[in-house]
């Protein structure tokens, strides 16, 4: 069961992000969905899964596909699995923040990025 909650954490992050990005908020979906905030919340929570029914009716109100919700691109590749878990954890940092942490974050990754210091194909950012 443990990796169900997984995929229930997974699309709660996806869902949140989505709304995020759009300007919605749990209420508009609860009432466009005609349910309580506290099923949206649970759901936004990773708490409870979603239902297909209102999987798809959410999908078609935030205008985007099941498999953006399910964390699946085009071709039909689970995204999370392009990454390595530390990566996976440095974008559930990212997606934890708000837009000045964001906007921090971003800064700090690009200094690291253009300094010959942290890049592994450098000299200096050889190890041993």
């Amino acid at each position: 069961m443990g990796n169900l909650s997984g995929i229930r954490k997974g699309i709660a992050d996806n869902i949140r992000e989505i709304c995020k990005e759009k300007g919605i908020k749990q209420k508009d979906i609860a009432e466009y969905l005609g349910i309580s905030t506290g099923t949206v919340a649970n759901w936004f929570s990773g708490t409870n899964g979603i239902d297909v029914e209102n999987l798809y009716r959410l999908c078609s109100y935030l205008g985007v596909t099941m498999n953006t919700v399910f964390g699946i691109d085009e071709k039909g590749n689970n995204l999370e699995s392009k990454f390595s878990d530390p990566e996976i954890h440095l974008i559930n940092i990212y997606r934890a923040l708000n837009q000045i942490g964001r906007d921090k974050l971003t800064d700090y990754a690009v200094d690291l990025s253009e300094s010959d210091r942290y890049r592994k194909d450098t000299d200096c950012g050889q190890m041993g």
